[in-house]
């Protein structure tokens, strides 16, 4: 598969394992008292967190000839 095809299924999955570790964890602190402390909803968090990890990693290798040349160019004298 070219880069641009893994770039449009890894971005929305890593969009969405953040927005689940984030949602998990308001609700572990902030949400109702039935789920504030869940183990299953720390779980969920947990698990939405590694996953986020893993693709953030997928992220930045598919877009690193791009950092390269954005951050890493060379200066002319």
């Amino acid at each position: 598969m070219k880069k641009q095809t893994w770039l449009k299924i890894v971005n929305p999955v890593l969009f969405l394992a953040f927005l689940g570790a984030a949602i998990a964890i308001t609700l572990y602190r902030y949400g109702p008292e039935s789920l504030q402390g869940s183990h299953d909803i720390y779980e969920v968090h947990e698990t939405s967190g590694i996953v986020f990890i893993c693709l953030a990693v997928i992220h930045i290798i598919l877009n690193f000839s791009w950092i390269v040349v954005t951050y890493f160019k060379r200066r002319k004298k």
